[in-house]
């Protein structure tokens, strides 16, 4: 990214020109702030560099006490001079960790280049002095100088490394060591502060041509993969030699390419909770108000559902564009419903496990379910044991493996009850549906899940049968990980049960979909910008996790109003993550692009999660990446993704390829496509974007608009 560095302004100044860029840098020694100045200019959504330079031999505590104002207030980076004392550098470095700043330790030589060996060992002390990032900043005299600088990104992962060279203090001219074959044969030698003794030629360049070098390094540490560069908000403005101003550098980097800001979006609701609200309400007594809904595919069938089984549904349109569901319930518990019936689900791979168990247990007869398109061909693994492990039985067609079925399924009941064993390890949505299921038998019941998937989701379940009258109590087995909610020790779910509960009508809010927001908040973090509303950072969905990874990447997030208030999403720095998916694989197709432009190595872990979703998503999320360009790689369970910065795509020519793609019929994988598009060197051409219409009907309208 380009860092604009911002001197010499009050804070009003400053924020009027935080407008007009992408990142920066203010220099509190050369800007009157006060602190609460600081506070305010701070607090902006842009990534922003807080530093204060020291006179030599000057005093620290000046500087100190600034930057770690500026971190508690939001600074994305602090900027420590490596001749700092250790005593102020561990005070500002624990200001950083504590508020989740970058601490970068800087060198800067202001009269000459040192050698390669000892630019090494001076990046080497800046990373010993805890500098999560290096700057390196001399000053050229010779091509060689620049070339020495640059080389430093042999030697250092360059997400980690600034490193550049200035122009000579006030323009002088001086001799310029060329690097032709034919010079290196000549017999002047080279400067004391060049990298090499070997003879070459020299001639006199005047103050342009070094700013031209200077201008030159600047952009190759982007194109080396650097978090971002310098320049000067406009000519004349500059904070060190050979700065370019900020629109002449734009224009070098990228070109035409303008930043991607989405405006201002409402996100869906999630279709994970209406399906649940919906069946909870249907299977209550007495009516039942569900607020913020919004139609999808998915959400519709379960509708459909209810009012087949006798629920009575009304819709009313709300002034922010959401709907408000009424709905009469069947106070299921007192007598069984009728069997011997149909059951459509739609496309919905949820509905479907959720009304598995149900069905068992609420009709006196089997019953069929029916799903249709991509459904048709999904196999639902292990549903015929874990349906005999509760004491009921599921008939389908054949699938490719011996433990599954596809539908239309035959279901017959109902549920044992007592002590009930089952595997959890494929599905968390078969679990659910248990859950959902057993507190309307006559007796209590302990279900002991083994190996359990996507914990979220099942206290998601659990969390909206309470909102309906319906408690459970669970514990959790495994490493102490578990106690600090890291679900991903566990290894097995114990969930007491109750007899005889019954669904009781309630008034439920349906929170906003994460994995529709995903997307979004993908694109601003690499493109531009967006403001999203109709989210809960107290939300249980698994999909949440979003957040983490976006920000355990580098993007810069906000929040007004916390839970349910504006997330502001902004461009940063990015680097590669390390993440464990298995809880949220949703998120794997969106992710792998991202991760495309994450500078690193990243590794995403779960796939065994992704095989039979609405297509091979394992598989077609490594095509996608192959098709892209991009370099990728399948270990185990692992996906492995080596990413670059936009800039560093941009200035080497590796932008992702375009052409033409499939979506499988999946809408993950649409929306992951849609993604990748605005970092291609050409337009990607998708068979079936429609079927975004399964979870999110507005999404490539509203894609489209917010650009």
């Amino acid at each position: 990214m380009i860092c604009c560095s911002i001197q010499n302004k009050n804070a009003e100044q400053i924020l009027a020109l935080l407008e007009k860029v992408e990142m920066a840098e203010i220099r509190l020694d050369l800007c009157d702030l006060t602190e609460e100045d600081i506070d305010r200019v701070f607090s902006c959504d842009l990534p922003l560099i807080a530093t204060c330079r020291t006179a030599p031999g000057g005093s620290y505590s000046a500087a100190e006490h600034k930057i770690i104002a500026a971190v508690k207030a939001g600074a994305r980076f602090a900027d420590l001079e490596i001749e700092a004392p250790k005593s102020v550098c561990k005070r500002i470095g624990a200001a950083c960790a504590e508020y989740g700043a970058t601490l970068i330790r800087s060198y800067h030589n202001f009269e000459a280049t040192p050698s390669l060996d000892e630019l090494r060992a001076m990046a080497d002390k800046c990373r010993h002095y805890d500098g999560e990032i290096v700057k390196i900043v001399t000053t050229a005299r010779s091509e060689a100088d620049v070339e020495a600088v640059e080389s430093l990104y042999k030697f250092y992962t360059p997400e980690s490394l600034v490193a550049f060279a200035m122009a000579p203090a006030g323009g002088q001219p001086a001799a310029l060591v060329t690097t032709s074959p034919a010079a290196a044969e000549a017999s002047a030698t080279v400067s004391s502060n060049a990298q090499s003794a070997s003879p070459v030629a020299t001639e006199a360049f005047d103050a342009a041509t070094f700013a031209a070098l200077s201008q030159r390094s600047r952009i190759n540490c982007l194109r080396c993969g650097a978090p971002f560069s310098y320049a000067a908000m406009d000519d004349g403005q500059a904070t060190a030699p050979g700065q370019l101003c900020y629109s002449q550098m734009y224009k070098e980097v990228y070109g035409d390419r303008q930043e991607t800001d989405f405006g201002r979006i409402r996100i869906p609701a999630s279709k994970s909770y209406a399906q649940r609200a919906i069946l909870c309400a249907t299977l209550a007594g007495g009516r039942s108000t569900l607020r913020g809904y919004s139609p999808c595919g998915d959400s519709e069938a379960a509708l459909s559902l209810a009012e087949s089984l006798g629920a009575k549904v009304e819709k009313a349109e709300t002034a922010d564009g959401m709907q408000t569901l009424t709905i009469d319930g069947l106070g299921v518990g007192t007598s069984s419903l009728r069997g011997g019936r149909t059951l459509k689900v739609g496309e919905s791979g949820l509905l479907t496990r959720l009304m598995v168990p149900l069905a068992c247990e609420i009709f006196d007869s089997p019953v069929e379910i029916e799903g249709e398109r991509t459904l048709a061909n999904r196999p639902l693994d292990r549903l015929p044991s874990v349906m005999n492990a509760l004491g009921a039985s599921v008939e389908g067609r054949p699938a490719p493996s011996a433990d599954a079925v596809l539908v239309p399924l035959k279901v017959s009941g109902p549920l044992s009850r007592g002590r009930l064993n089952i595997d959890g390890s494929l599905s968390s949505q078969i679990v659910s549906g248990a859950i959902m299921a057993l507190p309307l038998a006559e007796r209590n019941s302990t279900l002991h899940v083994q190996n359990p998937a996507s914990i979220p989701y099942i206290f998601m379940t659990m969390d909206m049968m309470r909102k309906f009258g319906v408690k459970t109590r669970t514990e959790l087995m495994g490493d102490d990980g578990i106690l600090e909610d890291n679900w991903d020790e566990c290894t097995s779910m114990v969930v007491k049960i109750k007899e005889n509960q019954r669904y009781k009508a309630a008034d439920v809010d349906i929170e906003g979909d994460w994995s529709a927001a995903a997307v979004f908040m993908a694109a601003a973090a690499i493109f531009g910008r967006v403001r999203i509303d109709g989210l809960d950072t107290s939300s249980l969905q698994a999909d949440i996790s979003m957040l983490d990874l976006l920000l355990e990447a580098g993007a810069s997030i906000s929040q007004l109003d916390e839970p349910t208030g504006t997330i502001c999403i902004h461009k940063a720095p990015l680097t590669a993550v390390k993440a464990d998916l298995s809880n949220c694989p949703d998120l794997f197709p969106v992710l792998s692009v991202f991760c495309a432009f994450c500078q690193g190595r990243s590794q995403l872990r779960g796939l065994h999660r992704l095989v039979h979703k609405e297509s091979n998503r394992a598989e077609s999320i490594m095509n996608m990446l192959t098709s892209l360009g991009v370099k990728a790689e399948i270990k185990n369970d692992d996906l492995f993704i080596e990413g670059e910065s936009l800039e560093r795509r941009i200035l080497s020519g590796r932008l992702l390829k375009g052409g033409d793609f499939s979506s499988g019929h999946d809408h993950r994988m649409v929306m992951a496509l849609r993604l990748a598009s605005l970092g291609a060197d050409a337009p990607l051409n998708i068979d079936d974007i429609a079927c975004v219409a399964k979870s999110f009907p507005e999404f490539n309208d509203l894609w489209e608009q917010s650009r």
